[in-house]
């Protein structure tokens, strides 16, 4: 979960040049390949951009992240859940699926928290939450590996 001050106009690779309103995001993505490293990634400031979110992350806080730890893939599952609720950015994140997004903003923090949990169950899923302090990467990626 993404907080943005401020509206953004940001370049996202090839998606082009995109307008971001301020208010709160959702952004669901995978980590098959190591949580803690994934996490610890995108709670890192200084790195190279490789995914479209890293964009975003320059001018967004993290304010939450909602782990689903397992072994299914449950990206596509979830996001299309959330774009049937939420509005979303076209295409952002989701350059590998079919997903309309994997970026969904509410104007309320509360308000798109609760749907993003809502959608997690409906799925049958539990989740574990670790808040994501400024600046405090090193403690919220040694807290995504415990």
């Amino acid at each position: 979960l993404l907080n943005l001050p401020h509206p953004a106009t940001i370049l996202v690779g090839r998606l082009g040049i995109l307008h971001f309103p301020p208010g709160s995001y959702a952004y669901v993505g995978s980590a098959m390949g190591g949580l803690e490293a994934r996490v610890g990634r995108h709670l890192r400031q200084n790195k190279r951009h490789h995914c479209h979110i890293d964009r975003l992350l320059t001018r967004a806080a993290v304010e939450e992240v909602i782990l689903l730890p397992g072994e299914r893939r449950i990206e596509c599952p979830l996001a299309r859940a959330l774009a049937e609720r939420l509005r979303f950015v076209p295409r952002f994140g989701s350059s590998g699926c079919r997903c309309p997004s994997h970026l969904f903003l509410e104007a309320d923090q509360r308000a798109l928290r609760a749907t993003v949990i809502e959608a997690i169950h409906r799925l049958g899923l539990h989740h574990e939450s670790l808040p994501a302090a400024a600046g405090d990467s090193a403690t919220a990626t040694d807290r995504a590996g415990s």
